[in-house]
């Protein structure tokens, strides 16, 4: 599910970021991030994503959409390609 702008993102390290279409969540609550340029999310491990109340996001399955999970490394050696 594709966190809203009513969302935020903790990193493991504590910091915050905004959601702005790059976050999502799975029905365990796991947060991954959308790599627009090849259509994939990567898991982001420690990663926690909660409301503007500071309560968990929650997962919702109207909401949700399919992606494709890719492995951090391969998400890694895709951008070298791009990038030459």
């Amino acid at each position: 599910m594709l966190l809203s702008n009513s969302h935020y993102v903790k990193t493991a390290n504590g910091e915050i970021l905004e959601p702005d279409n790059n976050y999502l969540i799975d029905e365990l609550g796991t947060v991954y991030e959308y790599l627009h340029e090849f259509d994939v999310v990567v898991e982001l491990a420690d990663y926690t994503a909660f409301t503007e109340n500071n309560l968990p996001a929650k997962f919702m399955w109207e909401d949700s959409i399919e992606y494709e999970v890719a492995s951090k490394e391969y998400a890694q050696e895709l951008e070298e390609l791009m990038c030459g």
